[in-house]
């Protein structure tokens, strides 16, 4: 079975952008369709998916209850990142006395 098997159901809409009608300076507007210019699995892919992200983020923001769990999510990073310095601290202590 190939593509003659799968049939739409709706008609496609003709008021959504074609990615080749896309302005071609605009990179980020390629980038909402998926059209990234790095592979995903290579670093380049995964700091160009990263940053596209981020620049969402921060053109749209966080707010509500999004902006509660990001916050908690920080402030849990940071008390793990103390702790295990903390206790990396103590270790190289005994080890040295």
């Amino acid at each position: 079975m190939g593509r003659a098997g799968i049939k739409r159901r709706k008609p496609r809409r003709a008021d959504r952008p074609r990615t080749a009608e896309l302005a071609p300076g605009d990179p980020d507007a390629r980038r909402l369709f998926g059209q990234f210019t790095w592979g995903a699995y290579t670093p380049a892919g995964n700091l160009e998916r990263h940053g596209f992200l981020w620049r969402q983020v921060q053109r749209n923001g966080v707010t509500g209850w999004r902006a509660a769990v990001t916050a908690v999510l920080w402030v849990g990073a940071v008390l793990l990142l103390f702790g295990s310095v903390i206790s990396i601290v103590v270790v190289l202590i005994q080890v040295v006395i």
